[in-house]
C-alpha cells in the first residue's frame, strides 16, 4: 500500500512542505492542489525540494511539472496493485471509449442470445467532479493506502482551500472550497476515479464506468423478477450516492429494456428523486444505441 516512509520524507522536509499551503491554496482563478503519495514515490523528496527551491519563480510552472511526476507515480501504483476497479475504463492507460462501448454491447448480445431480458440504467450525475467531498475523499485515500505524513499532506492541501475573483484592483471575499477535484489538472480525473471506485460494490448491478459515465444493468429470464431486482438494487445505488454526497440527475437518467420477446409489459423504475424515464434509444459516450442494438 501507499505508506509514508522515512526515505521519502524526513520529518524536517515534511514539516516544511506541509507549510507550502499558501503557495497553492489561494487563487484568483481555480485553485491548484498539490497531491503526493508515499513510499511509492522514490523521487518525491526531490520533487518537494525542487518546489521549495524555485518558489521565487512562477508557481504555476513549477506546479505543473511537479504534478506530472506525482501523477505518473500514483497512476503506476494504482495499476500495479490493481486498486482501480476493473469496471472503470475512463482515464486509464490502454482503455478507451471504444472498450467501454464494445464491452456493454457484448454483454447485451450474450444475454439476448440466451433469451434473457436486460434492463440497463444510464445514470446521469450532476456536476460529479465539482461535488467530490474533500472529507470523504481523504477517508478513501486512507483506505487505499495514502497514510501518515502523506495523508497529512493531502489533508493540508485539500482543507481550508479558498478562491476569489479579481477584476483590476478589486477582489471579492474569499470562499472556502470544501468539494471538487482540482480543475485543469491531470490529477483531478485520477482523484475522481478513486472517489467513485467503490460504486460497483454498492449493488448487484453489473457496472460499466467511464469516469462519471455510469451504466448499470441486470438480466433475467423473468421480467417481473427482473423489475423487482432492478428496483431493489437501484435503492442501494441511491444510498451510495447519498452517502458520498453525489447527486443523481433524475431528469437525464434513463433506462432501456432489451429483449427479443414481442409481448412484454411496461416496467417502472423509481429512485429517491422520482421515476426514471424509459427510453428506446440512449446516447452512450457519443454513440446512439437503441433497444434493438442498432447503431
Amino acid at each position: 500500500m501507499l505508506e509514508s516512509s522515512a526515505s521519502s520524507f524526513s520529518s524536517h522536509t515534511a514539516q516544511n512542505d506541509l507549510c507550502m499551503k499558501s503557495l497553492f491554496k489561494e487563487s484568483n482563478s481555480v485553485p491548484a492542489i498539490f497531491i503526493c503519495s508515499g513510499a511509492a514515490f522514490n523521487t518525491l523528496a526531490f520533487i518537494l525540494y525542487r518546489i521549495r527551491l524555485f518558489r521565487s519563480l512562477d508557481a504555476n510552472v513549477t506546479f505543473v511539472s511537479s504534478e506530472r511526476l506525482v501523477h505518473v507515480r500514483l497512476s503506476s501504483f494504482l495499476e500495479k496493485n490493481n486498486i482501480l476497479s476493473n469496471f472503470q475504463l475512463g482515464f486509464r492507460p490502454a482503455h478507451s471509449t471504444q472498450h467501454a462501448i464494445n464491452y456493454l454491447h457484448e454483454k447485451f448480445v450474450q444475454a439476448l442470445d440466451k433469451k434473457e431480458h436486460v434492463v440497463a440504467v444510464f445514470l446521469d450525475l450532476s456536476k460529479a467532479f465539482d461535488t467530490v467531498n474533500h472529507e470523504i475523499l481523504l477517508c478513501k485515500l486512507q483506505k487505499y493506502g495514502v497514510r501518515g505524513v502523506t495523508n497529512d499532506f493531502f489533508h493540508s492541501n485539500l482543507s481550508n482551500s479558498c478562491q476569489f475573483t479579481k477584476f483590476g484592483e478589486t477582489e471579492s471575499s474569499r470562499i472556502n472550497i470544501t468539494c471538487g477535484v482540482p480543475q485543469r489538472s491531470i490529477l483531478g480525473p485520477l482523484l475522481f476515479l478513486l472517489y467513485i471506485n467503490d460504486l460497483p460494490q454498492a449493488s448487484a448491478f453489473q457496472t460499466v464506468l467511464f469516469a462519471d459515465d455510469t451504466r448499470l444493468f441486470l438480466k433475467s429470464n423473468c421480467m417481473s423478477t427482473l423489475q423487482a431486482a432492478v428496483n431493489g438494487e437501484i435503492k442501494h445505488v441511491d444510498d451510495w450516492l447519498i452517502s458520498n454526497k453525489l447527486t443523481l440527475n433524475c431528469s437525464k437518467t434513463k433506462f432501456m429494456v432489451l429483449t427479443r420477446s414481442h409481448e412484454l409489459q411496461k416496467i417502472k423504475i423509481n429512485v429517491v428523486a422520482g421515476a426514471v424515464e424509459e427510453s428506446n434509444q440512449v446516447k452512450y459516450l457519443g454513440v446512439l444505441i437503441d433497444n434493438q442494438l442498432k447503431w
